[in-house]
């Protein structure tokens, strides 16, 4: 599996196990609305972009609504 590969399933893990659409999820974790759907096009982020989301998806705290 390529480091790309497995961003890519950490991504989607996640967007899976929270329930987070994923134009919201682009929009917090990095303002961009379309990074998930261009991740899934083969996106390649740079590295302090990968980081951030990461951040974002370990700091994450659900909320009731």
């Amino acid at each position: 599996m390529t480091a790309l590969e497995q961003f890519q399933l950490e991504v989607e893990s996640f967007l899976t196990k929270t329930g987070m659409a994923h134009t919201t999820f682009g929009t917090k974790a990095i303002g961009d609305a379309m990074f998930v759907q261009k991740l899934r096009q083969g996106r390649v982020p740079r590295i302090d972009t990968a980081e951030k989301v990461r951040d974002f998806m370990a700091d994450f705290e659900p909320t009731e609504d």
